[in-house]
């Protein structure tokens, strides 16, 4: 599933969608040399005439695609959401209780903190999100299908529960969580690990 629906995808933002396959190889290539860009430099070093050489790509062609570095930080961004979102859908589609859904939440809450560890470009991604409106944006719609689609899963196993009040306590589950896993990344190992364990428990005190 994607994100941003083709009638919805904003080109300031996002960039042009290549249509041929050689375009879509040119803009693939632009967006995996930015990412190593960004994991190797930081996310406000980098600069897409050197995306550019390192990608062998024209600079000419990285415009035509990407009207700023903005956009292809926007893009990056979009596909780590989309990913995910995938990731949750099939954890999603294999509960079997109301209980399964609170499950699945919290060990893919633990499981996003132990894998965003060594990831740079992850760490990069939400220093970014703090200034940029657009990514702030992109984030609140991720947000905001993840909770339809654990509402939707919950609501399916506990009909007569209240769909709003679930689906507003799950965002609420959702900020939580991800300010817990970025405070734990400015921590020693040992202190993440244990305000991780304090919000998984958080997790499953707060009535759905």
């Amino acid at each position: 599933m994607t994100l941003i629906d083709a009638d919805d995808w904003d080109e300031e933002i996002l960039g042009r969608t290549p249509l041929q396959d050689r375009s879509r190889r040119r803009v693939e290539r632009i967006m995996e040399f930015s990412r190593k860009a960004i994991e190797r430099d930081g996310v406000y070093a980098l600069n897409l005439n050197n995306v550019a050489k390192e990608a062998e790509v024209n600079v000419a062609t990285v415009y035509q695609f990407f009207p700023s570095k903005g956009a292809v930080i926007a893009r990056l961004a979009l596909r780590e959401f989309d990913e995910n979102y995938d990731r949750v859908e099939k954890a999603a589609a294999k509960c079997e209780s109301a209980e399964d859904v609170r499950n699945m939440f919290a060990e893919a809450f633990v499981t996003a903190h132990r894998n965003s560890g060594d990831a740079t470009f992850l760490r990069e991604l939400w220093a970014m999100m703090e200034a940029d409106r657009d990514l702030q944006r992109l984030n609140q719609k991720d947000d905001d299908r993840l909770a339809r689609l654990l509402t939707e899963t919950y609501i399916r196993f506990s009909p007569d529960a209240d769909a709003d009040q679930v689906r507003n306590r799950i965002l609420l589950l959702l900020g939580m969580s991800a300010f817990a896993i970025r405070t734990a990344l400015t921590l020693s190992e040992s202190e993440g690990e244990e305000l991780i364990a304090e919000t998984r428990q958080l997790i499953y005190s707060i009535p759905l």
